[in-house]
């Protein structure tokens, strides 16, 4: 009978081994899903962080929106009133209502810096909000094309934020000042001839002509063939043989002093234009930050930022195209 007592103690020791692989398996397990539970929890925690975070940014944006809004449409539709789509009957109409006053220019300038400094508060709130993004992106797959997004739109608010504040901006009250120089000067000149006028605001004309952020403007008063040699010499400051320099300096004074309220309704309709581009670059930015919220906040939403951000533009959500808000 010994052999049947071995063969039993055999049994039960392969018996105890099995239970206690078992257990240690489960154990290891236990101690895996512990650990991913753990990890889980630490990864909601982050995300719900950031969900928070990300939408305090939008409610600060939303508000320096707003204010963007409603400055930028008052100064479009003083501006837009009587539009054409002949835009030289729409530019014959707004340098009617310079001339006598029912558009009042100062008045424009003085909203236009205050929508300048609001777009200048949303563009810095948009380059802090960096901070909370970025970490909270790396989760996702997709994060590197999102921060690619991110870099593109906010460079793109930096854009026309210097467009509107060093080009349009600057443009119409240096311009301003050299046509109500000149109107002035002939109060008490009334025989100043072109020469005189040259000597006497030629620094002031100067300062408008070799000026690269209006380049494009200034161009518009040489031939078509020498607009882009002539950009192209302010842009990179080369000014030898100046006689493409001469002939913009004499036609932006010409212009200024026999056309002056033109130019200026020119340079407002311009203006009109980039105001509605601003808006809507500060609405697609936004409009990013909804989507990339919503991504974090549905773990099971099949939709990829990207994606979520092309439902979001369309008409059925913030109609990117159509609406002003």
């Amino acid at each position: 009978m010994e052999w049947l007592s071995r063969i039993q103690i055999g049994a039960d020791i392969a018996t105890g081994l099995t239970i206690i692989g078992a257990l240690l398996s489960w154990l290891i397990k236990s101690r895996a899903d512990a650990r991913k539970e753990r990890l889980r929890g630490i990864n909601d925690a982050a995300r719900a962080v950031a969900v928070q975070s990300i939408q305090q940014v939008l409610g600060e944006l939303s508000r320096d929106f707003n204010k963007i809004v409603v400055s930028a449409s008052t100064v479009e539709r003083r501006i837009d009133f009587g539009m054409d789509r002949d835009i030289e009957k729409w530019q014959n109409s707004v340098a009617k209502r310079l001339e006598n006053g029912n558009l009042p220019l100062n008045k424009i300038l003085s909203d236009l810096d205050r929508i300048r400094e609001q777009i200048s508060e949303f563009y810095e709130s948009a380059a802090s909000s960096r901070y909370v993004l970025f970490p909270a992106l790396s989760s996702l797959p997709e994060s590197k094309e999102i921060v690619s997004r991110f870099k593109e739109d906010y460079t793109r608010i930096g854009k026309v934020y210097n467009t509107l504040s060093g080009g349009r901006l600057a443009l119409l009250t240096e311009l301003q000042q050299l046509i109500s120089g000149i109107a002035e000067y002939r109060t008490t000149h009334r025989n100043a001839g072109t020469g005189e006028l040259v000597e006497t605001f030629q620094s002031q004309a100067a300062s408008i002509v070799l000026d690269a952020d209006y380049a494009d403007w200034v161009a518009s008063f040489l031939p078509q063939e020498e607009r882009a040699e002539f950009i192209r010499r302010i842009q990179e400051r080369d000014y030898a043989g100046t006689d493409l320099i001469s002939q913009a300096m004499l036609g932006v004074l010409g212009g200024a002093a026999s056309r002056g309220h033109a130019l200026l309704a020119q340079i407002l309709i311009f203006t009109s234009s980039e105001l509605q581009s601003a808006r809507k670059q500060c609405k697609e930015f936004m409009i990013m930050l909804a989507a990339i919220s919503s991504r974090l906040q549905s773990k099971d939403n099949g939709l990829s930022v990207p994606q979520l951000i092309a439902m979001l533009r369309d008409e059925e959500y913030f109609a990117v195209e159509s609406e002003v808000r």
